[in-house]
């Protein structure tokens, strides 16, 4: 939506933005990143600081992988894979490391999850179903029980550095043009006659 108006709870100036990215962990810096980038007049809100811990875009890391039975969501997660490469060359950083992924399910369940093989198969994802042997032979470190078996992707999953790639996300919105700001509480949207919407903030 177009004329959107953050205005500060209190007496502080109003301003006026095309879009305004209401939460700043790992998502909304990613939204807004992406909408600076089409030349959007964003701002970015978080209540708290840039890479806080309240949320869930913090910490050591985040798994990323294509583990999905709808063709949709296979397709959006390589699409995805494809702009965390192009935000890491932007950034100049690493922000999601490749590393495989090992799924275990007992014998008698792998039924719950041929949609998901299906969906591999059809979009060539690089994956093999490993046996309880073949598992505590490539990978010792786990100890399956018996009745377990394992699925093995070798690419397009992997693990997203979860603090640093908030921090950078944010650097990279704000080198783009958005206006990011911590410590921002929201406290009013509201839709306004001209199709936009208001945003009253704390601290803002």
């Amino acid at each position: 939506h177009r004329h959107h108006h953050p205005r500060a709870a209190s007496s502080a100036p109003t301003h006026q933005y095309d879009c305004i990215v209401v939460g700043g962990g790992v998502m909304g810096a990613s939204a807004a990143w992406a909408l600076a980038r089409r030349s959007q007049s964003v701002a970015l809100l978080e209540q708290y600081t840039c890479g806080h811990a309240h949320g869930s875009s913090h910490g050591d890391g985040r798994i990323y992988r294509t583990l999905y039975g709808e063709a949709d969501y296979v397709a959006l997660m390589r699409r995805a894979l494809m702009l965390w490469r192009e935000a890491e060359q932007e950034a100049g950083e690493t922000l999601l490391h490749e590393c495989g992924a090992l799924t275990t399910c007992r014998h008698d369940q792998l039924d719950r999850l041929q949609p998901v093989l299906d969906q591999w198969t059809t979009n060539a994802v690089n994956f093999e179903v490993l046996t309880r042997a073949e598992c505590q032979r490539q990978f010792p470190q786990f100890n399956l029980k018996p009745d377990e078996i394992g699925i093995l992707q070798r690419h397009e999953c992997g693990v997203v550095f979860a603090t640093p790639a908030t921090v950078a996300l944010w650097r990279l919105a704000e080198s783009n043009g958005a206006a990011c700001r911590g410590n921002v509480r929201v406290v009013h949207i509201n839709p306004t006659v001209d199709g936009g919407v208001e945003v009253s903030a704390e601290n803002g």
